[in-house]
């Protein structure tokens, strides 16, 4: 029997061993791995928000996510996530990495004072920083790869011909179009329809992958 993890979560994100240290709530309706695969994209191009910069301090091996909380519906999420928010406020104090109180954030939302002085400047460990450094840093994250793995990954085919492909080359251009024709929220409905990542589905819009299909 194949188990099927929850989509509509509340989630915390906290140091390996330290569960009452909540340093982060969020909530998403594409899962836990999804999510957290998210977080770290952001973090890695250098994203300017607190938890982007505690995910770079700390790196994939130090942080976890733990689901607080599963809801049967996405519409259920704000409130959840922003009671939580309030909670682990109360319990962390200024050491919750949220900059918003939670219950979603519409596309055009403008932030207060407060919460752009807590992501920009100085408060931000890129500050002073030019981009070449910040993409220095963020490949810091990344792992090496050996002479002979580089040589495999170069010698395998491209787009469909892969035997790892999840997509074909029709996929990818109806996911062009439809991203493109769309509403705002087309993308990660595409990317739960085909079982690929968000980030995935923007590189192919991109032409960033799957560059050979016109």
């Amino acid at each position: 029997m194949t188990t099927v993890a929850p989509l509509n979560i509340i989630y915390a994100l906290h140091l390996r061993n330290q569960e009452d240290d909540v340093r982060y709530v969020g909530q998403t309706s594409q899962g836990a791995t999804i999510r957290l695969s998210g977080h770290f994209g952001q973090a890695a191009i250098g994203t300017k928000f607190p938890v982007c910069n505690w995910l770079r301090k700390h790196g994939k091996s130090e942080v976890v996510m733990t689901v607080l909380e599963v809801l049967d519906s996405p519409s259920y999420l704000d409130a959840a996530e922003s009671q939580l928010i309030s909670h682990w406020r109360e319990v962390q104090g200024t050491r919750l990495l949220n900059v918003k109180t939670g219950g979603g954030q519409s596309r055009g939302h403008k932030r207060t004072p407060e919460q752009i002085a807590a992501i920009s400047g100085k408060n931000n460990s890129m500050y002073g920083v030019k981009r070449g450094g910040i993409m220095s840093y963020a490949r810091s994250f990344q792992h090496e790869v050996s002479a002979s793995t580089r040589a495999l990954l170069c010698s395998q085919r491209k787009g469909a011909d892969n035997s790892n492909a999840k997509l074909t080359e029709v996929d990818v251009r109806w996911i062009r179009k439809a991203a493109e024709l769309g509403p705002y929220g087309t993308k990660s409905a595409l990317a739960r329809q085909y079982n690929v990542t968000p980030a995935q589905i923007t590189s192919i819009c991109l032409k960033q992958s799957w560059p050979h299909v016109i």
